[in-house]
């Protein structure tokens, strides 16, 4: 069932009810942990399928709380030892979480009607009890392999313990992806949820914690509030989460994704909280993530770590909105330079999206010259387009797209031929290929 629904997609839809249906019961079934482990992943993605097809909306609006929450209940009953079918409910539950955020659109949402407050406020509260114990393993773990509670027999038994360490993470990497997509279906909505289930149990973890997964479970959801939640969200946990994103990117270099969701939550504040939640460290992060968002992607591992640089420090100083636009003690020239270099973004779409948008700006506003960037501009809308229509990446909104087009019309128009044509050489060919298109479409919508 799990290979035929995967393969069929919304194809799949007219045997997703009975599908459901048949598979349902065996979510709960007493004498096998294999049974439903195996279920909870095929009705997920059976759910993924009637998520697909038309006809079937109606029908995975009906099952998205039921499924998710019989999933999480039965969490709460498995044996926490047995970490594979533990692992394997939780993933199904973020699973079918994500594959609903995946189907909302700016325009419906119509698949959340049954996902009501009181449903969200149920699943984190199934969750959070889930996480905690998690953390709590997570922690005795920690301390043993630290010596607290004795030295080691060995190398077998550090090899042992690295093992459950590595299986507590899998599982609760799905049980914070699940509280997020719950906070994103509700927005303003979950605040009260946050408030009552989540900070209490996950704001220590921001300032405090030998467990970097434990920081990065609360920096991530934290993230989320500041991002999804409203002004209010922002405003009452942007100094938590800045505090955390601080000791994130300066205390753990060892330790990417904890700096990956450091550096995004950055991006956040300074988008959504007040300008003074940085306080008097402002200096101090951009100085940190100046040479991080330097770095040649080619030259890293994890390139979301530098693109999170840029967009935070693009976010913080040069955007039109950007809270310390004005400050005096950055070298803006530099800044822009790096900022410039490093596009296009392409391993998150939002940040790419804000990113080209400012991108845009700052060539409206005159922050970057026409004739002086002639070549890095090509470049870096040459390249965005190819990778849209190539790679099937939105990387830039329809508008963003179009504005593309005007300013490379209004190079043409500002510029002699020979301008044009010696910053045009100088890209590369892929780049090249893009401008001719976008060129070749705006001649023609016009």
């Amino acid at each position: 069932v799990y290979e035929h629904a995967a393969a069929l997609g919304k194809s799949f839809g007219p045997y997703c009810k009975t599908t459901l249906e048949a598979l349902f019961p065996l979510l709960t079934f007493q004498y096998s942990a294999d049974i439903r482990s195996t279920a909870s992943q095929a009705a997920s993605i059976v759910f993924d399928s009637a998520c697909q097809s038309e006809e079937s909306t109606e029908l995975a609006t009906q099952y998205l709380h039921i499924l998710s929450s019989t999933i999480c209940k039965q969490m709460l009953n498995e044996d926490p030892e047995d970490t594979e079918v533990c692992y394997a409910l939780a993933e199904a539950l973020s699973d079918t979480l994500f594959f609903a955020h995946r189907t909302i659109s700016s325009s419906s949402r119509c698949i959340l009607k049954n996902f009501t407050f009181h449903e969200a406020e149920g699943i984190v509260k199934l969750l959070m009890p889930l996480m905690t114990s998690c953390l709590q393993r997570r922690k005795k773990i920690v301390e043993t392999l630290e010596g607290r509670g004795g030295a080691l027999s060995g190398e077998d038994e550090k090899n042992d313990l690295l093992k459950a360490l590595e299986n507590e993470q899998q599982i609760l990497t799905p049980l914070v992806d699940s509280v997020g997509y719950s906070m994103k279906f509700l927005k303003e909505g979950f605040l009260p949820i946050f408030d009552k289930e989540v900070a209490p149990i996950l704001g220590p973890y921001l300032k405090t914690s030998s467990d970097t997964r434990a920081r990065y479970a609360a920096i991530c959801l934290f993230d989320d509030v500041v991002e999804h939640c409203g002004p209010d969200a922002a405003s009452r946990y942007g100094s938590q989460l800045a505090e955390g994103a601080m000791i994130g990117i300066t205390n753990h270099p060892s330790d990417e994704d904890v700096q990956q969701v450091s550096l995004y939550g950055l991006a956040q504040i300074a988008r959504y909280c007040p300008p003074n939640t940085l306080g008097g460290e402002v200096q101090s992060v951009i100085s940190t993530m100046l040479p991080l968002a330097g770095t040649p992607k080619d030259n890293v591992d994890n390139v979301f770590i530098v693109e999170n640089a840029v967009s935070a420090l693009a976010s913080l100083v040069l955007f039109k909105d950007a809270p310390f636009r004005e400050i005096k003690s950055v070298d803006k020239t530099q800044l822009l330079s790096t900022f410039v270099r490093q596009l296009p973004l392409q391993e998150d779409e939002d940040e790419a999206k804000i990113c080209h948008a400012g991108f845009c700006d700052l060539i409206e506003e005159g922050v970057i010259s026409l004739a002086s960037s002639a070549p890095e501009i090509m470049r870096v809308i040459g390249e965005t387009v190819v990778w849209i229509q190539e790679e099937e990446q939105e990387l830039a909104s329809p508008g963003t797209q179009l504005r593309f087009g005007q300013i490379l019309m209004q190079m043409r128009t500002s510029m002699t031929e020979d301008m044009m044509n010696t910053a045009f050489s100088s890209i590369s060919p892929e780049a090249q290929m893009g401008v001719n298109v976008l060129m070749n479409q705006f001649g023609q919508s016009n």
